[in-house]
């Protein structure tokens, strides 16, 4: 009720403030509501005992409940977004902004915020100069449907709809109407990097951040990359931030913490071989992933890394080869949830 107040008194400031400053009030308005609900609760273990909330990626609501007072969370709210103003008038950095591709490839504006899928966007061919992307991560979030927290506070600010349908992910509950599986997710994907292979430049550099234990995300992002026509660059680990410790996910025992960096570029580079079936991948991917390896906490990263990279090739090569020509797959009733559970020690149960 007193966020409802709330928010009708922001509303009612909105010919008063204007739709810039109107539109920064909103912000923080919605800035509060993931604090100020009863997902909110406070243990020693988590964030030194302050007040938490939203630490899974899902609707979870703790044993108990702790209140948060909505005026110092406003308060707060406010602050945060004051400072991030007074940082962008402070650095030495002019962006002359645009709506226009055209005006940015021609060099007369240096920052442009399209709202669109790239795959929705009029961005010439050969074009961009560089792509750096955080594709969604398979089943592991669920974005869009996460959003309809906010949504329904907010809807008022936006021109239309989400569309779920060109959202790429797999949806972690099944048999419901419009659910998305793993082949949902690679085409979905496919349609984004196909889009931005488009308009690369050739020779120019795709990078990217991943992580997951579902050998099928990986397998969904990689086949959905090098069908677009990109050719694999380099990889490697980055260590995972100190304050995403504190989330369900990066608790539970043999959680990916960090992730990992792939660049790929764009340019044809030709496969080590043609597949002709799919069993003929299987046998190649389990000759590497299901050896007998040493695979312990400390190691894991390390043994992930240079397991994919002796697999990449045969990867690229079927995406490349047999998917080319017939488009689809079963390769995921294979390389299921246990497919990795050697390396992170896990069974089949929902997360």
């Amino acid at each position: 009720m007193i966020l409802l107040l709330l928010k009708n008194k922001i509303i009612s400031y909105e010919a008063k403030l204007g739709s810039e400053k109107y539109e920064l009030v909103r912000i923080m308005f919605s800035n509060i509501l993931k604090d100020c609900n009863i997902m909110s609760f406070t243990n020693v273990g988590w964030q030194g005992g302050a007040p938490t909330a939203w630490s899974k990626h899902a609707y979870w609501i703790p044993n108990q409940f702790c209140e948060v007072s909505l005026i110092p969370a406003f308060d707060k709210s406010v602050s945060r977004v004051m400072a991030s103003i007074k940082f962008n008038n402070s650095i030495d950095y002019n962006p002359s902004r645009t709506t226009s591709i055209e005006e940015l490839i021609s060099n007369n504006a240096n920052v442009l915020l399209h709202n669109a899928p790239v795959g929705h966007a009029d961005i010439p061919d050969n074009s961009m100069d560089a792509i750096i992307t955080d594709p969604p991560y398979g089943s592991n979030v669920q974005y869009l449907e996460l959003s309809h927290f906010w949504y329904p506070w907010n809807q008022d600010l936006y021109d239309r709809y989400p569309i779920f349908e060109l959202e790429a992910v797999a949806n972690r509950k099944k048999g419901f109407n419009g659910a998305k599986s793993l082949y949902d997710y690679e085409y979905n994907l496919y349609e984004v990097f196909r889009s931005a292979c488009r308009v690369l430049k050739p020779e120019r550099y795709l990078s990217l951040t991943f992580n997951n234990k579902d050998i099928c995300s990986w397998l969904a992002l990689l086949f959905s990359i090098f069908r677009s026509g990109f050719a694999y660059d380099n990889m490697y680990f980055q260590d995972g931030v100190k304050n995403y410790r504190q989330t369900a996910h990066t608790k539970a025992k043999g959680s990916p913490y960090g992730d990992f960096i792939y660049t790929f570029k764009k340019i044809d580079v030709v496969p080590v071989k043609a597949y002709l079936t799919e069993e003929e991948f299987i046998r190649d991917i389990d000759n590497i992933f299901l050896q007998n390896i040493d695979c312990n906490d400390e190691n894991r990263n390390d043994v992930i890394l240079h397991m994919f990279e002796d697999a990449i090739p045969l990867i690229n090569a079927f995406a490349k080869t047999y998917l080319r020509v017939n488009e689809t797959h079963q390769l995921y009733e294979h390389f299921n949830k246990k497919y990795l559970a050697k390396l992170y020690d896990i069974t089949n149960e929902d997360e």
